[in-house]
């Protein structure tokens, strides 16, 4: 049976309940929000959409980490393993949120917070990996120049 979603920024999308991500805990900031679609557009790509299909007025930019840093790791504990089902031999998906603001070349990629999905189930979960050193907003263009943080008023 064919569902459909109208969302705001990409229109009408035809979805079947084994095209749904579930993330049963949300994700941070959304917990209301637990079925996701994601979807793939050629003419921003690696970009990819998580649209959630209770609120067709957001979507989330997320792309894969491994193509902007080779090296990066998670750290699934036991409880996210049988939250997200994982069984022997099941390779996690991991996705990482993005912030697109007005000048695109400030892109920041959310590597504290990454989105890992069971394929095999297509359920998701949220991490936060407080020890990990990886940084909320990593910039995606390595030679745009960033803007300066302001000075606080309670530096001294």
């Amino acid at each position: 049976m064919a569902l459909e979603i109208i969302s705001q920024q990409l229109g009408a999308l035809a979805y079947g309940e084994k095209d749904l991500l579930a993330f049963p805990d949300g994700i941070l900031g959304f917990a209301q929000w637990q079925d996701y679609l994601l979807v793939d557009q050629d003419d921003v790509a690696p970009l990819r959409w998580l649209q959630p299909v209770g609120e067709p007025a957001v979507t989330f930019t997320v792309l894969d980490p491994y193509l902007f840093v080779p090296d990066y790791r998670i750290c699934l504990g036991d409880e996210d393993r049988a939250a997200l089902d994982l069984v022997e031999g099941d390779e996690p998906a991991v996705l990482v949120l993005v912030t697109i603001p007005e000048d695109p070349s400030q892109m920041t990629a959310n590597l504290l917070g990454p989105l890992v999905i069971n394929p095999r189930t297509s359920k998701g979960r949220q991490l936060v990996m407080h020890d990990s050193g990886y940084p909320i907003r990593h910039p995606l263009i390595a030679d745009a120049p960033q803007a300066e943080a302001t000075p606080s008023s309670a530096a001294v």
